[in-house]
This record gives C-alpha cells, sequence and structure tokens, in this order.
C-alpha cells in the first residue's frame, strides 16, 4: 500500500512552500504599492510635460517673430543668415534650438552670441527663457 507518513510529510512542504509565498507577499505588497504611486503620477507627468512643451513654443515663436522682423528690415551677413536659419528656420528646429540650449546639447552661450548680433531684445528673451529653464 501507500506510505501515509510520506504523504503526510509532502503536505509539509507544501504548507511549507506556502508559506514562503505569504512571507514574500509583503514585497510584492510594497512593490505593488511603488508601482502604484507611479502609474498614479503619470497624468501629472503627462500634463508638466505639456506645459514644458507650450512654453518651448511660446519662446519659439516670440524669438522667430524678432528674427523675421531683424531679417525684413537690416543688413546681415550671409553668415548669420545661414545661422539664423539652420537654428530658427521652422517652430519645430526653433523648439529643438531651445530645448538644445536648456539641456546641454548645445551651447547656450552660442545662440545667444547670434541673437545678440540681430537685436538686443531678442538677447533679453532668450536670457529670460534660460534663467526661466535653468
Amino acid at each position: 500500500g501507500f506510505n501515509v507518513a510520506y504523504l503526510r510529510s509532502l503536505r509539509i512542504f507544501k504548507l511549507a512552500k506556502v508559506l514562503r509565498i505569504v512571507r514574500s507577499l509583503r514585497f510584492f505588497n510594497e512593490l505593488r504599492m511603488m508601482v502604484d504611486c507611479v502609474v498614479g503620477s503619470l497624468c501629472s507627468l503627462f500634463w508638466c510635460l505639456v506645459l514644458l512643451v507650450f512654453i518651448l513654443y511660446i519662446f519659439a515663436l516670440l524669438i522667430m517673430q524678432g528674427l523675421t522682423q531683424s531679417l525684413m528690415g537690416s543688413e546681415l551677413s550671409q553668415e548669420t543668415i545661414d545661422a539664423i536659419s539652420t537654428m530658427f528656420g521652422s517652430v519645430a528646429g526653433s523648439m529643438f534650438t531651445l530645448l538644445k540650449a536648456t539641456t546641454g546639447g548645445m551651447d547656450w552661450a552660442d545662440v545667444l552670441d547670434m541673437l545678440d548680433g540681430v537685436g538686443a531684445w531678442l538677447t533679453i528673451v532668450f536670457m529670460f527663457y534660460i534663467l526661466f529653464f535653468c
């Protein structure tokens, strides 16, 4: 027949395995709580990113408007015009240039020097942008 003692010892091992899982559930409970916190903050993160993109958009439009007026009314060197069209040729390009200037992808002093040769108020707008973001 069957060895009843062997079956009882198998039940004890199964019980030990269940107790081990219950003990590790505390860890999963804390992990679940941390994941819930991260997921709960995603909505706030989304709106924060929307606000940052909106600020980038506004400053890109301000600088592009000033550069457009400066290009129409003054004599600039071809090198300066090429730099302006490379950095601020489109709204997306302007936003990307501003993003690079704030995140270290481009030295913001280079952009400032280029804008300083075009107009003083563009320099002030760009410096305010840098001070606002950094």
